[in-house]
């Protein structure tokens, strides 16, 4: 049986946040009028016949208390909006972690688990939790976050370049939910907040075992995120890996996309600064 013809919005990196002051900016993040972008990229999903939209992650700046102004644009999206975090997200006033427990984010934006996945027109659709090993998602003196500071100071001292606070990666227990997830007939997509390839310093920390893990299951046709705000795209060996740009990075011009899944291809069609491309699918 294939699968049918399938469509879905994309929006990366909003970042919004309403006491940035965009006259006095350190660098281009447009954290207030991008909210203006977010509410014209709706706009303009809404009239596409799309089965859902996905937003990869950094819906917000820092501050909690940021997340129901996008939220509620958000909400005026004809189809279903599937969220995934980003380590944005977990960021309280001036960009520290670990102020709040983590489940306040997952709440905030509807999550009952970090990462999880679903099936849909003969496709499947995998969501993971790239913040979850690290200091992003935990709090102070708990084990996780004790546990994640001693993975970046050993990776740290061993030369990696993506070994930084704002990095995440996947925990065990996610790894093996993931190899379970894998294990299917259907065509997957799969989601997660930071790139896996190429090499970067913005990577998932363990970014190599997740694309050797991806790319060993051909029934994954494409790995999508955001975080690199210029955007990124790679093949690791015939893996497609693609980091939609950051909308919040220009002060006037937007980007979101929509993703067209077909029989023998997958379309990018870029709005503003996104790029349009078309991705060979994968035989399997």
């Amino acid at each position: 049986m294939k699968p049918d013809i399938l469509q879905f919005g994309v929006i990366a990196d909003c970042q919004y946040d309403a006491f940035c002051d965009e006259s006095n900016l350190p660098g281009n993040r447009y954290c207030v009028t991008t909210l203006n972008k977010l509410q014209n990229a709706v706009e303009e999903l809404n009239q596409h016949d799309l089965d859902f939209v996905v937003n990869v992650g950094d819906l917000i700046d820092q501050r909690f208390e940021n997340f129901p102004a996008p939220l509620k644009v958000l909400s005026g999206s004809r189809s279903p909006v599937y969220h995934l975090v980003g380590n944005h997200d977990f960021c309280g006033p001036g960009h520290e972690y670990g102020l709040r427990p983590r489940e306040d984010v997952f709440n905030a934006i509807g999550l009952k688990n970090p990462y999880y996945s679903w099936q849909q027109n003969g496709w499947k659709f995998i969501v993971l939790d790239t913040n979850e090993v690290g200091t992003i998602e935990w709090m102070p003196g708990t084990p996780e976050y004790e546990e994640g500071a001693k993975v970046l100071l050993e990776m740290k001292e061993a030369g990696a370049n993506n070994a930084r606070p704002w990095n995440g990666g996947l925990s065990e227990g996610q790894f093996a939910w993931l190899e379970k997830e894998l294990q299917t007939e259907l065509p997957i997509i799969v989601f997660g907040h930071h790139p896996i390839s190429p090499d970067y310093g913005g990577n998932c920390l363990n970014y190599e075992r997740v694309r050797d893990v991806l790319q060993k299951a051909p029934q994954v046709q494409a790995y999508f995120c955001g975080h690199e705000h210029a955007g990124m795209f790679d093949v690791f060996v015939d893996l497609p890996c693609l980091a939609f740009k950051g909308m919040v990075e220009t002060k006037d011009e937007t980007c979101f996309a929509i993703v067209i899944l077909q029989e023998n291809k997958i379309e990018i069609q870029g709005f503003g600064r996104e790029e349009s491309r078309v991705l060979d699918r994968r035989n399997f």
